[in-house]
């Protein structure tokens, strides 16, 4: 529209200039070509800043893109961490959850634990004090016995192998607190093999008893018939039947019998009280000892979970570490970009500036412009009022370009001040982001500092329950060593006590063979002394066959047959002092200062 404006101005500028003068004709053509001239440089300028709009404009959209970009990255950033603290927040709840309910429960195992060991020392009182009672028992036990063996020397065999059952009660019962159940086991056993061995020895002794009150009773019998006489005084030297002492004596042995059978009835029944006690305190260790294996058991299962549950929270804590340190290199990447886009964005707020520089430059022109725009105006007004045609013209088309670059003008002031708003709120972004991940920080820093202060307190709470593990560890030691004493200690008493058996054996093999000898000498004065060669088959001593090498030898003083192996004895006899052989009872009786033959060596059973 301006060029055919122009074009139209033209024709018609030389239609009418035609008619003037040629002085006139010549200044209107240099004023149109000045205005041409001043229209060129006008679009010159004006394609200029069309370019540079279109510049800037280009650069505001790719600022635009760039500004979109750096704020969708900054979302997506905001959202990760977001994401990152939600799971870490999450993860540290559930392992203070964890690691309160392991703390929990290991504080009641070591409760159980300390509950469990207070009943059991109860329980070892309670036993302590039962064996107290007992040992109390036995000793009244063997204080009675002493007094009935001092009133009531017939009954030493029995008297002593009662104190030999004290004894092994006592023994049991000593060794009770600690290793109570071989030790209860091994006692009810000899128990019963000692109540065996006095009732083998008390039978024979009722028996007997019972053959002397018959004996008391046939001889009363005879006293009532016959009457007591007096005594012949021409006889003094005649032995008195009728003296009333064996009568007393009797009678006096006749009350230490029942005497005798009522301390032994009292020993039945203690015994009896005894054996009901070890029943007892068999079953009391029977509880104890499955007690024990429980315990047992429960403290291994214990210290096995408790070892699982330290080596779980120790892998708890180093992946805790590991995600903290990797929270922390996040962070320090985030942090990194940030400053980075601050830099970037400071680099572009600069860059602003220059270009806002630039357009104020622009602006200083396009006013040196307009300045030479009105300059040509007020030419053109100057003109003659016969050219007012073509002035108004030019006025008109000047004024609407002027209008149209002052309209341009304000649309770009308006579009570089909105640039300007938009990059200050996007630096208050980024500054208010850069706040907020300050902030993030520095609760991720307290949060850390809560956790190291936690970790401290979970390994000082794990330190203190190693403490007390190491200790009762210890404890369990100390216990077990303990343990192994008492076994050495319970082998000594077994092998004391195989000894003692033994040695029971031995005496009651010995007091048979007294018991036989005794028959023997006692019926020596009714009988021939010296044996028979033809009666005699075998050695009475080692029961073995005479035969030609075997050969029969008398003893010298009760004239048994022995074998030449078992008279090896000799004593001196008539004036001539030949030594004679003998067997060992007649050696042991003809010889005083000698031991006797039964105490190197049990005699053999007769």
């Amino acid at each position: 529209q301006q060029e055919e404006l122009d074009r139209n101005l033209g024709n018609e500028v030389p239609a009418k200039v035609a008619g003037e003068t040629a002085p006139e004709a010549e200044k209107s053509r240099e004023l149109q070509l000045e205005l041409k001239r001043i229209r060129d440089e006008f679009n010159q300028q004006r394609a200029k800043m069309k370019e540079l709009y279109l510049a800037k404009e280009a650069e505001c959209k790719r600022f635009s893109k760039e500004a979109a970009a750096v704020r969708k990255e900054l979302d997506e950033a905001k959202s990760q961490i977001m994401v990152m603290e939600y799971n870490r927040e999450k993860d540290l709840e559930e392992q203070n959850r964890r690691a309160q309910e392991e703390i929990h429960t290991l504080q009641q195992l070591v409760q159980e634990t300390v509950d469990e060991s207070a009943f059991s020392n109860g329980e070892v009182r309670r036993l302590a004090e039962e064996n107290e009672r007992l040992r109390t028992e036995q000793q009244e036990l063997k204080e009675a016995l002493a007094a009935a063996q001092q009133d009531t020397p017939s009954l030493a065999p029995v008297l002593n192998q009662a104190k030999k059952i004290i004894r092994k009660l006592g023994a049991a019962d000593s060794n009770s607190h600690d290793n109570l159940e071989d030790s209860m086991r091994k006692v009810n056993k000899y128990a019963q093999e000692d109540a065996e061995v006095l009732r083998s020895l008390v039978v024979p002794l009722e028996e007997e008893i019972k053959t002397l009150k018959e004996k008391l009773r046939d001889a009363y019998e005879e006293l009532e018939k016959h009457p007591p006489k007096e005594p012949n005084p021409d006889n003094p030297q005649e032995p008195s039947t009728n003296n009333p002492s064996p009568c007393e004596m009797c009678s006096n042995y006749e009350s230490k019998l029942v005497h005798c059978q009522e301390q032994i009835n009292g020993e039945k029944q203690k015994v009896q009280q005894l054996e009901k006690s070890v029943e007892r305190m068999k079953e009391e260790l029977a509880k104890e000892g499955a007690m024990r294996a429980d315990l047992e058991a429960q403290w291994q299962l214990k210290r096995e979970d408790h070892k699982a549950e330290v080596q779980r929270l120790n892998e708890q804590t180093a992946k805790a570490e590991q995600e903290l340190a990797a929270l922390r290199k996040d962070y320090g990447q985030l942090k990194q970009t940030v400053n980075d886009e601050l830099q970037k964005l400071t680099e572009e707020r600069e860059q602003v500036t220059e270009a806002g520089g630039k357009r104020g430059f622009l602006f200083k022109y396009l006013q040196t412009t307009r300045t030479l725009t009105l300059t040509a105006r007020l030419t053109v007004i100057l003109l003659p009022l016969s050219r007012g045609t073509p002035r108004n013209m030019l006025c008109e088309g000047h004024a609407d370009e002027v209008t149209l670059l002052r309209d341009q003008q304000h649309i770009r002031e308006r579009e570089v001040r909105r640039a300007e708003r938009d990059y200050s709120n996007k630096v208050a972004q980024l500054e208010e982001q850069l706040r907020q991940q300050y902030q993030h920080y520095q609760r991720l820093a307290a949060h850390k500092e809560e956790l190291e202060r936690a970790d401290a307190d979970n390994k000082r709470q794990i330190s203190e329950l190693r403490m007390q593990t190491i200790e009762l560890q210890a404890t369990n030691e100390k216990l077990d060593k303990h343990n192994v004493d008492l076994k050495n200690k319970m082998s000594v008493l077994q092998e004391d006590l195989a000894n003692n058996e033994a040695v029971q054996k031995d005496f009651v093999k010995l007091s048979q063979s007294l018991q036989m000898q005794l028959e023997k000498i006692r019926s020596a004065d009714t009988q021939v002394r010296w044996q028979d060669e033809e009666d005699i088959d075998q050695c009475p001593n080692c029961r073995k066959e005479f035969t030609v090498t075997r050969r029969k030898q008398h003893c010298r003083h009760c004239g048994t047959i022995y074998c030449p192996p078992c008279l090896t004895k000799t004593v001196s006899m008539g004036t001539n002092r030949r030594p004679a052989h003998v067997c060992d009872v007649c050696h042991t009786l003809l010889v005083q200062d000698t031991a006797p033959y039964f105490s190197r060596e049990p005699p053999q059973s007769p």
